[in-house]
């Protein structure tokens, strides 16, 4: 069972995981906008108890609307990674989907020596394909279509996600906010900006992944010049939930070769 904790950040009193670790480095685990903190569940059991890992719920549906945006949700990991626990520690930030485009974009503003590394998986920044070619509606159907393009195995388009995806469009403040993001990460294009970022970053792409396709992967790893691009068969838009020993065995070589 997962323990977290509650804390008072940037006017929102936000839940996070927390896993203490044996060494100095600790890593920070950013959803997308329909995940949850339990996207991560499967990788966590994986990952050596040498690491740190700290994982916050973003608050995507109850910040201001003013700040339902790019700017506003960096802004929100800014404030997060100023708690105590994270005081002279080595951090590397990893983001799927839009989790990964808040990484980039924390990176390019961040003047901070301790950020180590990047690894994304399905990041939008580039080209994102939240909702397929229609308008997001509340219709079952459509639901039910936006969570099976998040997964290439039918078993992961459970109830459970219908119900969590369901809930998040039905509700009019929270599909507001929705809405708000979305068209955020689509006019916050990083191309130009991604030569930038010098510090390692690892990519990680499911090859059946209709929201950021693979090429959008490998438009990532030309632009950004210190970065490796590690493909994972069989494994769509969330290859951590998918396939978690194949994400893992990525995950940890490029962690031991930091």
């Amino acid at each position: 069972m997962m323990q977290y904790r509650e804390e008072e950040i940037h006017l929102h009193k936000i839940t996070y995981y927390y896993r203490p670790g044996k060494n100095n480095s600790v890593i920070v685990m950013l959803h997308g906008l329909f995940g949850a903190l339990s996207n991560f569940e499967p990788l966590i059991t994986l990952i050596s108890e040498d690491y740190e890992i700290a994982m916050p719920n973003l608050p995507l549906y109850d910040i201001d609307v003013a700040q339902a945006n790019i700017e506003g949700i960096t802004t929100f990991l800014e404030k997060f990674l100023q708690l105590p626990l994270f005081t002279n520690k080595n951090i590397i930030l990893l983001g799927n989907s839009f989790g990964g485009h808040i990484a980039l974009n924390y990176q390019l503003k961040s003047t901070s020596p301790y950020i180590k590394a990047l690894v994304l998986t399905g990041s939008s920044g580039l080209f994102e394909n939240f909702f397929g070619s229609n308008r997001p509606s509340r219709k079952d159907d459509f639901i039910q279509k936006r969570i099976e393009d998040t997964f290439f195995d039918p078993k992961f388009a459970t109830s459970e996600v219908f119900s969590q995806v369901k809930q998040i469009i039905s509700n009019n403040k929270t599909l507001k906010r929705l809405l708000s993001l979305a068209r955020s990460a689509t006019k916050t294009n990083l191309q130009l900006d991604l030569p930038k970022i010098n510090i390692p970053v690892l990519l990680i792409w499911g090859c059946q992944d209709k929201i950021t396709p693979v090429s959008i992967g490998q438009n990532f790893h030309k632009n950004l010049p210190n970065s490796v691009l590690k493909l994972i068969d069989k494994a769509g838009h969330a290859p951590m939930i998918e396939k978690p020993k194949e994400f893992y065995h990525h995950l940890n070589e490029f962690l031991l070769s930091l």
